[in-house]
């Protein structure tokens, strides 16, 4: 049959050239973003953190909701149309034809 050992990466990394400080882990992330927002105490805050397609976004948002109490946490998931309602919104765009969106006809 062939062999059906897969070469997937299921935790890929990248590596950056350069003098930068990381963190692993959540609870160490976040105690560093705290420390750096308590020093703007007085400012007004928005934090925006952007992931990469396969991040457990349920994890982070329960961890991130706990960690930071009085924070309004906000995902553009919760934002975002269903299928459906995009389906709906363009359906006088979308044809039969998907390379040239034509319905067919001459």
């Amino acid at each position: 049959m062939g062999n059906n050992h897969t070469t997937y990466n299921h935790c890929p990394t990248t590596k950056v050239k350069g003098d930068f400080e990381t963190w692993t882990g959540f609870q160490t992330i976040f105690s560093e973003l705290s420390s750096a927002i308590a020093g703007r105490a007085d400012e007004k805050m928005v934090l925006v953190i952007e992931t990469y397609p396969g991040v457990r976004m349920e994890v982070l948002r329960r961890d991130l909701e706990a960690y930071f109490k009085e924070a309004t946490i906000l995902c553009a998931d919760d934002f975002a149309m269903t299928g459906q309602e995009i389906q709906e919104k363009f359906a006088m765009l979308i044809t039969e034809d998907r390379v040239f969106w034509t319905d067919g006809g001459d």
